[in-house]
């Protein structure tokens, strides 16, 4: 049942085709109460927030989960909704404590909202990071480490390093090619 979930994020995270993905999660409904919070209260609240059911994905969170999960959920809200200033802001008081796990969560979407507040150096570093983690992040962080090559692909295209976004970019179309 968690995988059947993680399968129906890792559609969406692929492909943004959330009429692919949605089904996916809808197999797993009849089983989730026996599930309640945790793993899987988090796969269907991150794809609340794709769907834009903001109020039921911040509540799932509000009900359970590590104490990294709520700031997190709140920070992916935020950035849904173009508040990168409050993003950013959820994201600092989430990162001290998730660990390992949840810096490639944690990691891309900061990236995302510092690029997006014009921190650009600053989102660098944090791709960097969550490159360097050794951690599988709920077996995301194959999708996330190729991803952080195109998101620095578009900061260093916005820095006017058209030589340097090229690299990720090919970087990123290596990894994406499959």
């Amino acid at each position: 049942i968690l995988k059947q979930m993680e399968k129906a994020v890792l559609l969406y995270e692929g492909s943004k085709d959330m009429k692919r993905a949605w089904p996916e999660a809808e197999r797993s409904f009849p089983y989730r109460r026996q599930y309640g919070a945790g793993i899987y209260s988090g796969w269907l609240s991150m794809l609340l927030t794709y769907r834009g059911d903001y109020d039921a994905a911040d509540s799932m969170a509000r009900a359970g989960g590590p104490p990294w999960w709520l700031p997190y959920m709140r920070m992916r809200i935020n950035a849904k909704k173009g508040h990168f200033m409050t993003a950013e802001a959820f994201g600092d008081s989430s990162s001290g404590h998730g660990g390992l796990t949840a810096t490639t969560f944690i990691n891309y979407l900061m990236a995302t909202a510092q690029m997006e507040n014009g921190r650009f150096e600053p989102a660098i570093r944090t791709l960097n990071q969550l490159r360097n983690s050794l951690t599988n992040g709920f077996n995301q962080r194959p999708l996330y480490y190729a991803k952080s090559h195109y998101l620095e692909g578009l900061i260093r295209e916005k820095k006017g390093e058209r030589n340097l976004a090229i690299d990720a970019f090919e970087k990123f179309l290596v990894l994406w090619k499959d």
